[in-house]
């Protein structure tokens, strides 16, 4: 449903811009095909699965380097360390990856990861770690739901590319804003 969302997404602020819209497309379908967290490190920094469906798809040589390009450097965990689309193309994927990390889906796929992690969604004793490096990011599942919102969540309209991207950042991250709100206000944790 991720995938499919970030196409969308996707498809939507390419309208916008002057790009390539089959590149936008690919790499949006294939944007996690080899992320860390479901395929592990080695995949991640080889695209090993990139690769085998671009070649399988029968890409030719350009769109396969364009789309690896732009599939290397999309995730927040990248970013934390600096790494960046530098493509139209992939600055709209990436804006479009981060758009469905934010708002009620956000909220929700957060969710449903602290469960899995047997985290609790909110404790009021618990606070953000205000310094997150990539790797902290990456190693460690954050310690409540609301946490994870405060470390990564809050973060993402600001790391948008394309204007298309801080509007539709701007509305979800909003949502968040108020969700939290409401969610204090009924844990009477507002102080």
């Amino acid at each position: 449903d991720h995938i499919l969302r970030v196409v969308h997404l996707a498809e939507n602020f390419a309208e916008n811009e002057k790009c390539n819209k089959t590149i936008v497309v690919l790499s949006a379908l294939l944007h996690d095909a080899d992320d860390y967290k479901l395929f592990g490190d080695k995949n991640q920094k080889e695209l090993t699965n990139t690769n085998k469906i671009l070649l399988e798809i029968g890409a030719s040589t350009r769109i396969k380097e364009q789309v690896l390009e732009i599939v290397a450097t999309i995730g927040y965990s990248k970013r934390l360390k600096g790494i960046k689309p530098k493509t139209i193309e992939g600055k709209i994927v990436s804006d479009a990856d981060m758009c469905d990390a934010l708002g009620a889906q956000g909220i929700l796929r957060t969710q449903q990861y602290i469960l899995k992690h047997n985290k609790p969604f909110f404790d009021k004793d618990i606070f953000p770690n205000e310094n997150l490096t990539a790797e902290s990011y990456k190693k460690d599942c954050a310690d409540t739901g609301v946490v994870h919102l405060f470390e990564k969540m809050l973060k993402l309209k600001d790391l948008m590319f394309t204007q298309s991207g801080k509007k539709e950042a701007l509305i979800r991250h909003n949502f968040v804003v108020n969700f939290l709100k409401e969610l204090f206000y009924e844990e009477n944790a507002s102080n």
